[in-house]
């Protein structure tokens, strides 16, 4: 547990460092962030541009994917309407 509040605490000073630069704002989704990351792994590992895509696509829907298992269970997202009674 203290792991991950150490990697959310140097995530959160890399954002604030970039600011509102082009990096910063790819830093603030993580579903953007990981299209961008998976991008180098995709180019080592694939042989041809048809490995290379299927690749890429797969490795940011892992990411992206581990991340909404492994995510806050406690967070509930806003609700987008509500009726009153």
């Amino acid at each position: 547990m203290l792991h991950a509040q150490i990697s959310r605490d140097l995530i959160f000073k890399l954002r604030k460092a970039l600011g509102k630069s082009f990096a910063g704002k790819l830093m603030d989704c993580f579903n953007c962030l990981s299209l961008w990351v998976s991008v180098p792994f995709a180019l080592v590992i694939g042989g041809s541009w048809l490995e290379w895509i299927l690749l890429w696509i797969s490795f940011s829907g892992g990411a992206i994917l581990l991340n909404h298992v492994t995510g806050d269970p406690g967070h509930v997202p806003p609700a987008k309407y509500f009726e009153d009674p």
